[in-house]
């Protein structure tokens, strides 16, 4: 009886802990669709209250990206160190992977967190390309699996996906690392042999939403190789509504620079913050309303500003009136600005007496060093030195940048680069 007993008894004891362990088992069920529902909604903002905004999967642009010209050793070698002494972030090559073939390139510009990380393109048994690139950024690429390139549609691509890891405020985060990456040959700049280059396209974009005022907004941010808070980059939004991004320049209403930090979305101000990784953004209400920003978009009258040219006197941009200017924001370390000065001083040349204007303004190159350069390049034009209020009015975040403004001062042109299409747009509005 007492055996007999302890069963039933012992049986009871197992049913019920089943019963709680099911209830516990179906509680947590209940938990983690509710949790999986909310993550899904859009943000939604309090009165007064501060919007995280979730952001989805990334997804990679297509852009141009950036370009990694393949160099022989030796070139390689000798630029490396002159790098490595101006900028603590390159990752130069200290160990190279074995059995490498004399037909072997080198190169860097693979951004690995802030690291300038180095590569080198090779060929495999079969002709194709293989990269050894330095995604650990260590400097010893004997350690880095090979990539093999596949050709698609007559190009050479391959795609990397990475979790890689950092050390952020001391504490290890890690984040996906998404790239394409395309071999091409170009003809060299003297057009004579052609070079093989090294297409780095590590843009991408993580969308999402949120309420406010009962209205559904759409957001995208914009990163690159896998981080989005740098300065430089930037938060689309789309303010009225529209269902689409209007950002075919940097200089739409809905494209925010990340430095900009401040946003205005109907009556009120936030200032916005975009998670390192991309995961969220983050809008905090402001007590006063800013002044919307200046409208730089094509036909809008180019926003005025004062400044001291290089001889100490006092003009402003309006100055200008009734000539066809060139605003020219520029600087000696950028390689592309100082390979156009040659060419800008002949546009000036040919061009000054049909009420063409030039206005330059160089951002930290010491004056000694800026007027010799100026001198030796007969650059005979309005010079100035620019600050950061300069800088933030006209949301400059590309060397060179070129405004084109006609007679009225209206911009004609943001979206002017380096090269022959620039001068038939300025020879084209000097004829008028």
């Amino acid at each position: 009886m007492k055996t007999t007993r302890c069963r039933v008894v012992f049986r009871a004891v197992i049913e019920q802990m089943n019963c709680v362990f099911k209830h516990e088992i179906f509680m947590k069920l209940i938990l983690f669709f509710i949790l999986a529902f909310f993550s899904f909604l859009p943000a939604v903002a309090q009165p007064g209250g501060i919007i995280t905004a979730k952001t989805g999967a990334p997804t990679q642009l297509g852009d141009e990206g950036g370009l990694s010209f393949g160099l022989n050793e030796q070139k390689f070698m000798e630029l490396s160190r002159k790098i490595s002494a101006a900028n603590p972030n390159f990752v130069g090559i200290k160990q190279k992977p074995a059995r490498l073939t004399a037909a072997a390139l080198f190169g860097f510009n693979l951004v690995i967190g802030q690291k300038n990380s180095s590569w080198i393109l090779d060929r495999d048994a079969k002709n194709d390309y293989v990269l050894y690139a330095d995604f650990n950024a260590d400097g010893n690429l004997s350690n880095d699996k090979p990539l093999n390139f596949k050709k698609v549609d007559g190009k050479y691509v391959a795609e990397v996906h990475k979790i890689l890891a950092e050390t952020v405020n001391k504490q290890r985060r890690k984040y996906s690392y998404d790239l394409r990456l395309e071999v091409a040959e170009e003809l060299s700049r003297d057009k004579t042999e052609k070079e093989t280059i090294l297409k780095i396209q590590g843009g991408t974009m993580r969308r999402g939403n949120f309420s406010l005022n009962d209205r559904q907004i759409a957001f995208a941010l914009i990163g690159h190789n896998g981080i989005y808070d740098y300065e430089a980059y930037h938060l689309y939004i789309d303010l009225d509504g529209d269902e689409k991004f209007d950002s075919q320049t940097l200089y739409s209403p809905e494209v925010f620079r990340v430095s900009e930090k401040y946003i205005n979305i109907e009556d009120r101000s936030y200032e916005f913050k975009t998670d390192r990784y991309g995961n969220s953004l983050t809008l905090k209400p402001l007590a006063k309303k800013l002044p919307d920003r200046a409208d730089l978009r094509v036909g809008s009258p180019a926003p005025d500003f004062a400044f001291k040219d290089l001889d100490g006197n006092a003009r402003r941009l309006s100055d200008f009136r009734g000539k066809i200017v060139l605003l020219d924001v520029w600087a000696m370390w950028c390689a592309p600005c100082v390979r156009e000065a040659p060419k800008l001083s002949a546009a000036y040349k040919k061009l000054k007496e049909k009420n063409f204007e030039i206005v330059s303004l160089n951002k930290n190159d010491p004056l000694e060093n800026l007027r010799k350069f100026i001198a030796e390049n007969q650059m005979y034009w309005t010079h100035a030195t620019t600050d950061e209020s300069f800088l933030n009015l006209y949301r400059v975040d590309q060397y060179p940048t070129y405004f084109l403004l006609d007679k009225d001062g209206k911009i004609i042109s943001n979206t002017l680069r380096p090269g022959e299409e620039m001068y038939k747009k300025i020879e084209e509005m000097a004829a008028f």
